[in-house]
């Protein structure tokens, strides 16, 4: 469900947010440390991230904080770092980037995940919480259609609260 890749890095402080989450793709983590040293981030943590291989998960934990300090990143509280994913979802959705089973999936991880904590119950786009099951039923429930309406009318409302920035 994850809506970035090896080829696709996060911007740091979205992955920073996604580390506050608890749902950092390390295996994705020296890819995208090369990306961000061409994007002109430099450092010592960030230099040697970029040089470790994804099969280095403990190694690749252990550098994240001293790798986004390093770019001035500073640490996300979960209500903010929830906010920061929410809307990026909402803007990747609204922008083509990412489709209803990305959006709903990562929700849903996401939340599930925090053990339904209220910092990401919070944000408007937490009411696709328990749509995956749905939508991935094949025979119970709304039609997918509906549901994909929906997901559209949650990330506009999503969006239309306030900011977008997920970069940097």
């Amino acid at each position: 469900m994850f809506p970035y890749t090896a080829e696709r890095p996060a911007p740091p402080r979205l992955a920073s947010a996604y580390l506050t989450l608890g749902h950092f793709p390390t295996d994705f983590a020296p890819w995208w440390a090369a990306h961000w040293l061409v994007d002109g981030y430099d450092g010592p943590a960030l230099r040697e991230l970029a040089g470790l291989s994804a099969s280095e998960p403990p190694q690749i934990h252990d550098l994240l904080p001293s790798t986004f300090a390093e770019m001035r990143i500073a640490p996300l509280t979960e209500a903010a770092a929830a906010e920061l994913v929410f809307n990026d979802l909402a803007r990747l959705y609204l922008a083509g980037l990412a489709d209803e089973l990305q959006v709903i999936g990562t929700v849903e991880q996401l939340v599930s995940d925090s053990a339904y904590s209220d910092a990401l119950l919070a944000p408007p786009l937490a009411e696709l919480c328990g749509f995956y099951d749905e939508w991935e039923s094949g025979g119970w429930g709304r039609p997918q259609s509906e549901l994909a309406t929906f997901v559209r009318e949650s990330c506009v409302k999503h969006a239309s609260r306030g900011s977008w920035d997920s970069s940097g």
